[in-house]
Parts: C-alpha cells; structure tokens; sequence
C-alpha cells in the first residue's frame, strides 16, 4: 500500500541500502544477482546498522505524523465540558441578576434561562463524548500500527542480515 507507515520504512530502508551500495561505487543491480552467492554483494554490519537507523528514524517519522492531530482531538475532548460549564454558570448568573432586577424570585421568571444555560452544558457534553470515545479509538489504532511499524523494521532489517551480511 503506497504511502501507507510500513510502506514509507520499507522504501527508506530500500534507499539506504541504495546509498550503500552507492557509495561503494556498486551497481545496485547487483543487490539481485542471484547466479553465485559467493560473488553476490554483502553487506556489512555497520551497513546493516545504518539501515536499521534509517527504519528506526523513518519508524518514529511516521508515529509522529500519526499523532500530530491528536492534541486537537484531546483538546476538544477536555476543553469542551468546561466551555458548556462556563456557559451554564454564566447563564445562570445572568438569571439571577434579571430576578433581581425584577425584583421577583418566582420559579416562572427564572426557569427559562436556567433552561437556556444548560443548553450549553449539554452542548459541551456531546461533543466531548464522542470525541474521548474518537480520540481513545484513534490513540489504540496508532499504538497497534506503532508496534506493527516497529516489527516490520525488525523484521526487514533481520532478512537483510540473514541474506546480505558477510560471514
């Protein structure tokens, strides 16, 4: 899947190997050749580690660009019940400065905006729930695909050293 996390190590990890083969004055058609495994072109264990380092960095790369809008989400998620609250108080505030105004505490005056303030309390609450029910599933997502990321760096990097590393 192109442009996908594992996609982005697997072609960083495919580069670096290029540049090291480059920078041997190498052809990388060479990487393939399959007639003789004693002439094929191996690699070394600092290469190798030069291609883990590459898998590493583009690994941790990609975890960030995964979480670089969940702040925003996490925000809304904590900031939202407190803006409905602070309507609420405020509307209530203003319901009791018209009472007294009118001089009058009676339940008919003071009810419709009591009514209204809570109508931001609500509004808070629901886009504060799904959005922490949102921002829980997306966090999981991006743990999973972290470890899968991580594993497939491991991986690609051990089948590079079981194929290429001189003995």
């Amino acid at each position: 899947m192109p442009y996908s996390p594992p996609f982005e190590i697997y072609k960083s990890a495919c580069l670096t190997v290029g540049d090291e083969y480059e920078a041997r004055h190498t052809e990388e058609d060479d990487l393939f050749a399959v007639s003789d495994a004693d002439s094929r072109i191996r690699l070394t264990p600092l290469q190798i580690g030069t291609v883990r380092n590459a898998t590493e960095r583009q690994s941790n790369d990609q975890v960030l660009v995964l979480e670089s809008k969940m702040g925003i989400l996490s925000t809304a998620v904590s900031a939202s019940p407190l803006l409905g609250l602070l309507g609420t108080v405020w509307g209530v505030l203003d319901s009791f400065s018209e009472m007294a105004l009118q001089g009058s505490a009676n339940l008919s005056a003071v009810a419709p905006g009591i009514a209204s303030a809570l109508l931001t309390t609500v509004v808070g609450l629901l886009v504060a729930i799904p959005s922490a029910i949102g921002y829980n599933i997306l966090a999981s997502k991006i743990r999973e695909l972290t470890v899968q990321m991580d594993n497939f760096a491991d991986e690609f990097v051990a089948e590079l050293q079981r194929h290429y590393v001189r003995e």
